[in-house]
């Protein structure tokens, strides 16, 4: 648009390098922002180490139908529109944009540069795999996977898991069963 806010001609913008430039560098920009957006959901499920001692299993001496509903109810109230896969037993959110200031950010997640303060939007994903070992006795495993944008280098960056969310997501779990957990 012009300043006089009308619709810009089409030759005009086919005439004028300027113009022609700069949106070019849009699209690669707009072009670079969709293939980072496919890398940051493709790392998503990437396996992180945690600190050690940190639990991010539990096993009941349960049928896996009974762990499976127990495990469903928990991702559907983190997200409703959890997915499922009860052929692999896995459960995931979506990335879910963290929009209330109180969420404690850093008690969940590590800087992976503590020395880089401009760190702005956040999200994190949760994501389940129900294991039958044997008829009556299912492990669940849960992995937290968090990213912030850093406004200084305008990227998103994984921040690995303290291990504490899942911690507290294995608990309400295991409030859901209250039978036998090892």
């Amino acid at each position: 648009m012009n300043a006089n806010c009308q619709p810009e001609t089409t030759i005009d913008f086919l005439f004028n390098p300027a113009r022609r430039f700069l949106s070019a560098g849009i699209l690669c920009l707009l072009l670079c922002m969709l293939a980072g957006g496919a890398f940051v959901v493709g790392c998503a499920h990437a396996p992180m180490t945690r600190p050690s001692g940190v639990e991010d299993q539990v096993s009941f001496n349960l049928p896996f139908e009974r762990v499976w509903s127990a495990v469903a109810q928990e991702a559907t109230s983190i997200d409703p529109n959890s997915k499922f896969d009860l052929a692999s037993g896995t459960a995931e959110t979506a990335s879910l944009l963290v929009t209330q200031p109180p969420f404690p950010f850093s008690e969940y997640a590590l800087n992976p540069s503590s020395s880089d303060k401009h760190w702005s939007t956040s999200t994190y994903s949760v994501n389940f795999l129900v294991n039958p070992i044997t008829p009556d006795n299912v492990t669940v495993d849960v992995t937290c996977v968090f990213f912030r944008y850093n406004a200084s280098d305008a990227a998103w960056r994984r921040w690995p898991s303290t291990g504490r969310m899942e911690q507290g997501i294995l608990a309400r779990l295991r409030d859901r069963l209250p039978a036998k957990a090892k």
